[in-house]
């Protein structure tokens, strides 16, 4: 390897920083144009804490696997030091870092930011940009979160509640369960 000169494309996946690639995806238009463009930036915001300032070329599989096995949550406290309010490790506003653990996370959230991620590295691969030769977040499977729903109430059940629902909610719920729409598609009725 010694005296060997890097390939342009490996030059530049060393020297752009996971931090700034992300600042750039969500700066893309067809990324801000996603329906679910808000939440993206939460996920993004995830993994920059993590990946932060490492080379994008630089980013492995075993990373992606650390990733996940870290992910966590942190209930939202007052800061010890500035008083603000903290739902991270550490307060943006002065630095303090709390020392109580976080709660993990399911399963699905996590996979939420994987697929953010294997669609982020995904970008950078791409002949626009060119960043990365190989995404590691491919090669990292992502488990089943198992987290389909238990049952379906029984007709008696159905007719108890129906019963003792306010007439407005009455035929919203009657839609529901004779349907089983998605809570967004619920919600957007007219």
């Amino acid at each position: 390897m010694t005296g060997q000169i890097p390939s342009p494309g490996k030059a530049r996946a060393q020297s752009v920083t996971f931090r700034q690639w992300g600042k750039q995806y969500l700066a893309l238009e067809p990324v801000k144009k996603l329906r679910g463009y808000a939440i993206r930036k939460l996920y993004v915001e995830n993994l920059v804490r993590f990946f932060g300032d490492k080379p994008l070329g630089a980013i492995m599989p075993e990373d992606v696997t650390a990733y996940r096995a870290q992910r966590v949550r942190y209930k939202r406290i007052k800061c010890g030091k500035c008083e603000g309010m903290v739902s991270r490790e550490v307060c943006h506003a002065c630095g303090w870092k709390r020392n109580d653990a976080g709660a993990p996370v399911s399963v699905q959230t996590i996979n939420h930011d994987h697929m953010t991620l294997t669609h982020m590295l995904n970008v950078a691969r791409s002949p626009q940009f060119r960043l990365v030769t190989d995404n590691p977040a491919a090669h990292v499977p992502k488990p089943n979160p198992n987290n389909e729903r238990d049952r379906i109430a029984s007709a008696e059940e159905w007719e108890r509640l129906k019963a003792v629902l306010p007439p407005h909610l009455r035929r919203l719920l009657t839609v529901a369960y004779d349907v089983g729409p998605r809570r967004g598609e619920l919600l957007n009725l007219e």
